[in-house]
């Protein structure tokens, strides 16, 4: 009998990888729709920081790094020199700031808007079509109370597995 070696893994979330390279309708044909809208956010999520952070981060550093703040006066640290601590009130630089800042969160809200959009259109044609009737809710009516037995149990296996520190 002759048995194979478990496969060596590059690294542990190599699914991840292997997720992003599917297609849509393959992921949601092996893997479900919980998981399809899982690496839907994934992706989501990486193309929105990659993205904004190419788009944005050239312009808003320099703004806050020239703030003309000196570093004994309100830095606290080094951190504080590329944020808009460094940047004085009523400083063209500060309004600049603000305003960029208010369009990164419009355009995320607006991305954001439009892919939960995308995930409520998914879960309406999941849940209509024939793949819905394979999936199933089990649902349990007869759950016993709590007993006494049951909560002696349950601060014996307490104990055991967080015994008390002396």
């Amino acid at each position: 009998v002759q048995t194979r070696p478990p496969e060596v893994r590059e690294y542990r979330l190599q699914f991840i990888a292997r997720a992003f390279k599917l297609s849509e309708p393959d992921l949601l044909l092996y893997c479900g729709l919980d998981e399809l809208i899982f690496v839907r956010w994934l992706r989501f999520s990486a193309q929105l920081f990659l993205g904004l952070s190419v788009l944005f981060l050239p312009i808003l550093l320099p703004i806050y790094r020239t703030g003309g703040l000196e570093e004994t006066e309100t830095i606290c640290n080094n951190v504080d020199l590329f944020s808009l601590a460094n940047v004085p009130k009523g400083d063209w630089r500060f309004i600049v700031g603000t305003v960029l800042l208010a369009l990164l969160t419009w355009v995320i809200v607006t991305l954001l808007r439009k892919e939960w959009t995308r995930y409520q259109l998914l879960r309406w044609a999941f849940s209509v079509s024939d793949r819905q009737s394979r999936t199933f809710t089990v649902f349990v009516s007869d759950v016993p109370q709590a007993t006494d037995e049951n909560e002696r149990y349950d601060e014996k296996g307490f104990r055991k597995s967080n015994p008390p520190t002396a």
